[in-house]
């Protein structure tokens, strides 16, 4: 599974509130969980289930140190979540957009998704 910026908060979600799903690898590419709750409404209003690890095969959080705070301070949750995660991290790729990456290719997803 891989999820990229709210897509990302939705499947950490989605997996907290479905302890029966067991998946393979999930990759979050910049995952957004509105960690003020200001632009989402209740829809991230959850717990994050810290015993989701144990129904995934890896979780890998691909980070860039020049994305907003509201993403850091997500991933951050995740980590203190699920210490186990593994976290991926980029310099200047911003919110992992063509605009942020100045580019269209993404190879480094690609390889992790090939692991």
């Amino acid at each position: 599974i891989v999820g990229h910026s709210c897509g990302g908060g939705f499947w950490i979600r989605y997996l907290s509130e479905h302890p029966d799903v067991k998946v393979g690898k999930v990759i979050l590419v910049a995952p957004w969980l509105d960690p003020a709750h200001a632009r989402s409404g209740s829809f991230f209003k959850f717990e994050i289930d810290k015993k989701l690890i144990e129904r995934v095969k890896e979780l890998v959080i691909f980070n860039s140190d020049d994305d907003e705070e509201d993403i850091q301070t997500s991933v951050e949750m995740i980590k203190s979540a699920i210490p186990t995660a593994r976290i991926v991290e980029f310099h200047k790729m911003g919110h992992f957009t063509h605009k942020d990456m100045q580019k269209a290719e993404f190879p480094e997803l690609l390889e992790e998704l090939m692991k």
